[in-house]
């Protein structure tokens, strides 16, 4: 790969020495951060119990993949009777004992569907079928989709530079290069990679492969109609993981507009040739695509999303709605980030739903807010048309509408929003943004300018690899507590600096530790949220503060109403368990806290040997501002 990064990059000057010399630059700095990228990639996604093994899996797509091997579109796997005979096999209030079984797939005429694209099988995990070497696991097919699209979106970004700014310096090709693989959102769906993030990661990887394979096979100084060819195919490839990436095709359309208008098309014949070239791979795939859901749901618009079995009844939920289109632009665009004291310190919302008759969505931060440095593009294309670079203003132009396009469909295609679908439009933006950071010419405060935009690409870095760490379930500390709490106390000066500022400890997040949540959850209402304590499980308590001594939590403990027996209320905070006896009355607890991060857990237990229900409840959980006495 590092191989072809030098030969894929090199200037298209003349094979000089200072194009060697600029090549092997390039391969130095560059390397490094591609092979650190794998790496990051590879551990996210297989740590939390989630190793690389390849014995044969039961995921979906492994199942696509034997389906294939037999000559089947529909899973081997029959639904039961019990599921057919349904009145209303759609319902979850009827389907509920076969949601864990069958969860997002479809049924459809007695036969299981998946509704995910085929391009992930098709490409990889059949012909590694094919090769004898196992089954594919989800983990590493996703590491390798995502790792690929980042090597090509690296390698368009320098054929770019290369092309349009030669002048662009090498530590911001290299900081460009890593917010290129920090803010893509691959590092945040590779958290939990299941067969959703397969599907995203490959139609990344083809978007990528297809921009670059474009650009440079159409832009370049000589038209190399092998790269146009492939570059087609790769945007069929992409619809086919993705079907939003299906608008991808408007690079087509760009490049014969601009081989046109370059007169490198000789006539009538030599254009249509050059059509032929640039739209029939890209034809080909997609007319596959509309037989593959012809022949399986009787329609070739159908990807067979109505007929899943879910949690909700998909079968009544509109798709592609107008109305959808405001709240979506919002989550995707909008969506705060917020910093927080609880590692790693940041948190994405979960937004609201749409309406009170629709589904809420899931954990979503903003294009705007976790990448804030494609706001730099709006203002930099009035600067390239300022400055007359109309070629390169186009190539930006084409891109970004690429993006707005896949932005508005998947903001209006479903009733509510999601993080992984961002990186089917991320680096759109990101790349555009990064160029036009490139661009920005000698003015007054340019040094001033330049660390105000490094800082600001740095912040969208730090924001990738925070949520990244937690994903959609922060299992990383349910599964890997070790490793989860190592990185919060080598990261802990930070907010304990914070702490020392504000003058008080600080009560981060209450969490269950052997329990999944949602995002970076348990950092809200904690001074109003009642918390149960029931037999056999702890809650944690995650508190900064900024000296050692001993603090109050405020008395809002007691005993619940049903408890039985004697009751007490089991704290641990560093030193020898304290034992809180709890009535009827709100009692307060002492803490021996230590400078720095404390891990509190609380436990109720009961004298009787088998309780049953909640033992203690606290109306909310507030620290003293004051040193207890």
């Amino acid at each position: 790969m590092l191989a072809l990064l030098a030969w894929s990059v090199m200037p298209r000057r003349g094979h000089h020495a200072g194009g060697r010399t600029r090549r092997s630059r390039r391969v130095v700095v560059l390397g490094p951060i591609l092979l650190f990228s794998f790496l990051f990639y590879f551990w996210t996604a297989t740590t939390e119990a989630n190793p690389v093994t390849f014995h044969a899996h039961g995921d979906p797509y492994s199942q696509l993949t034997s389906a294939f091997l037999h000559g089947h579109l529909s899973l081997a796997t029959r639904p039961p009777k019990a599921l057919t005979a349904l009145a209303h096999p759609y319902d979850p209030a009827q389907n509920a004992p076969f949601q864990a079984r069958f969860h997002d797939l479809a049924l459809y005429h007695g036969h299981i569907y998946v509704t995910w694209g085929p391009t992930p099988v098709v490409t990889l995990l059949l012909p590694w079928r094919l090769f004898g070497l196992g089954s594919m696991p989800v983990n590493l097919a996703a590491i390798l989709f995502g790792w690929v699209g980042l090597l090509f979106a690296v390698l368009l970004l320098c054929w770019l530079v290369d092309r349009y700014l030669p002048e662009t310096r090498p530590w911001q090709l290299a900081l460009g290069a890593v917010a290129l693989a920090l803010c893509n959102v691959l590092p945040f769906l590779l958290r939990q990679p299941a067969v959703y993030e397969l599907a995203v990661a490959s139609g990344y990887c083809f978007a990528m492969l297809g921009a670059f394979l474009l650009a440079s096979g159409g832009l370049g100084t000589r038209r190399r109609p092998w790269r146009l060819a492939l570059g087609s195919l790769s945007v069929g490839l992409a619809a086919g993981g993705r079907p939003s990436l299906g608008f991808e095709a408007l690079l087509l359309v760009a490049v014969l507009l601009y081989l046109a208008r370059h007169e490198r098309a000789g006539g009538i014949g030599d254009l249509a040739r050059l059509g032929a070239l640039l739209f029939g791979p890209f034809a080909v795939v997609l007319a596959l695509l509309l037989a593959y859901d012809a022949a399986r749901f009787g329609s070739p618009l159908q990807i067979g999303t109505q007929y899943t079995i879910a949690s909700v009844n998909v079968a009544q939920l509109a798709t592609l709605r107008l109305s959808y289109l405001r709240p979506g632009l919002h989550d995707y665009l909008a969506a705060p980030v917020r910093f927080t004291y609880a590692f790693p310190y940041f948190t994405l919302p979960t937004p609201g739903a749409y309406s009170p008759s629709l589904p809420q969505g899931e954990i979503t931060g903003g294009l705007l807010t976790t990448t804030p440095i494609v706001a730099i593009v709006l203002p930099g294309l009035f600067l390239l048309y300022r400055q007359r670079r109309r070629e390169l203003l186009a190539v930006l132009v084409s891109l970004l509408a690429v993006g707005v396009l896949v932005l508005v469909f998947v903001s209006v295609a479903f009733w509510n929003t999601t993080m992984r679908y961002e990186a089917d439009f991320a680096t759109f933006f990101l790349i555009p943004a990064l160029l036009v950071w490139f661009s920005l010419p000698p003015m007054r405060w340019r040094r001033v300018v330049m660390v105000v935009t490094s800082l600001v690409i740095v912040y969208g870095c730090i924001v990738g690899i925070a949520i990244s760490l937690y994903g959609y379930y922060d299992k990383l500390r349910v599964d890997e507590p070790g490793t989860y709490w190592s990185l919060a106390q080598l990261t802990s000066p930070l907010p304990t600096l914070a702490t020392i500022i504000a003058g008080h400890p600080v009560l981060a997040r209450v969490v269950v530790p052997t329990l999944p949540t949602n995002g970076n959850a348990g950092i809200d209402h904690l001074g109003t949220t009642r918390f149960v304590l029931v037999p056999g499980r702890l809650l944690e308590l995650e508190i900064f503060a900024p000296s050692s001594g001993r603090w109050a939590l405020d008395p809002t403990f007691r005993r619940a109403g049903a408890a039985r027996g004697t009751v007490n209320l089991i704290v641990r905070s560093g030193g020898p368990a304290q034992i809180v006896p709890m009535s009827g009355a709100a009692s307060g607890v002492t803490l021996h806290l230590s400078l720095g991060l404390n891990r509190v857990t609380l436990q109720g237990t009961s004298s009787l040997p088998h309780p049953h229900g909640a033992l203690v409840v606290a109306d909310g959980l507030t620290l003293s501002p004051h040193q207890a006495s």
